[in-house]
């Protein structure tokens, strides 16, 4: 396979896992910006974050979610808001053991407020679900961006090739013949 052909596929991977992770945020930001007194209750049935924090989290969260997931659907700022939205489902594979470990019975609270009798209790398949999302989210963090970006889209405007380390191969440039 050609180096051309591995970026292709490459801009290609990273193109799907950025529009799933951005896809996933706007959507899961969406139903919580919507209700943020659920989302409290939901937040605090974790117990993990003092009741004072509660609130702020709760009307903040959704928010970084929605312009993280609009950022990566867009292709700007891809690595940064793959970064972001990577931390983000440390800290929710971490809440999800943390309440599987606690025998915490509740819903994940992911995609929107549930009532206290969770319908889809957090399980294995959370965290193997959750495992999948960081792997996608990575993905889009690593894959060079391509022509359906604005990342892209401002390095072509610029004039100049995206550069990326992870691009070039081994170099001599500045590279100086001593004999």
């Amino acid at each position: 396979m050609s180096a051309d052909t591995r970026r292709e596929w490459s801009q290609l991977l990273g193109l799907l896992a950025r529009l799933f992770v951005g896809g996933l945020f706007v959507y899961a930001a969406s139903s919580k910006a919507v209700a943020p007194q659920a989302f409290v209750i939901d937040i605090a049935n974790y117990r993990l974050l003092p009741k004072l924090v509660l609130p702020f989290v709760a009307v903040t969260l959704p928010w970084i979610e929605m312009l993280c997931g609009v950022g990566l659907l867009l292709g700007w700022k891809t690595r940064a808001n793959a970064l972001i939205a990577t931390g983000l489902l440390l800290v929710f594979l971490y809440g999800a053991i943390h309440a599987i470990r606690n025998g915490i019975n509740i819903d994940c609270g992911c995609f929107g407020s549930t009532t206290a009798d969770p319908k889809n209790p957090i399980d294995g398949y959370t965290v193997l679900r959750d495992l999948g999302f960081i792997f996608a989210s990575v993905v889009a963090m690593v894959a060079p961006s391509g022509q359906l970006s604005i990342d892209g889209w401002l390095a072509r405007r610029a004039g100049e090739r995206q550069r990326d380390p992870r691009d070039e191969g081994p170099t001599t440039a500045g590279a100086t013949d001593a004999s």
